[in-house]
């Protein structure tokens, strides 16, 4: 049996109040890669979330 990573995907708009300001942050505590598809007036801020939580 092999071994398999697992994603998260986000689909969707990506505006502050839809959860993605919760879901980088979260992302620290899971075993998993989160894939975000979209874009919207939070993407660029979104961006530097992942940035600044790395």
């Amino acid at each position: 049996m092999t071994k398999q990573n697992k994603n998260i995907l986000y689909q969707g708009v990506v505006s502050r109040g839809r959860g993605v300001e919760y879901f980088i942050p979260a992302m620290r505590h899971v075993n998993s890669q989160l894939i975000i598809c979209g874009e919207g007036d939070f993407f660029d801020e979104a961006k530097e979330l992942v940035k600044n939580t790395i």
